[in-house]
């Protein structure tokens, strides 16, 4: 997996997602891509993507867009809750605003 993310300033910031052996432990480039961002100083994000690159023994070689997991729509919601997540639906690729793929989102002031 590799994910890209355009900040509201223009910056592109790509990251990979690091599997380990112990699930709990690995981590999504979704959330590498926003620890990176906000590491380097940007606060604010437009659009994210997450792309599945095949395995070196699958057949089919295409890559493949994919939906955050819930707890990566979480974090983008908290850090960006403006942003939009690429989404392939119905075999086209889409702009969606994370707040409807969280609605009625956890929220310390509800």
């Amino acid at each position: 997996m590799g994910a890209a993310l355009r900040t509201l300033s223009g910056k592109l910031i790509s990251a990979v997602h690091i599997e380990a052996y112990i699930g709990r432990a690995t981590v999504c480039a979704e959330a590498i891509a926003i620890g990176n961002a906000i590491s380097n100083g940007e606060k604010y994000f437009d659009t994210i993507v997450a792309v599945r690159h095949p395995y070196a023994d699958e057949k089919n070689r295409e890559l493949k867009v994919v939906s955050p997991c819930g707890m990566c729509r979480e974090l983008i919601s908290d850090y960006s809750p403006d942003c939009f997540v690429i989404l392939e639906i119905d075999g086209e690729l889409q702009k969606t605003k994370i707040s409807e793929l969280i609605p009625l989102k956890y929220s310390r002031e509800s």
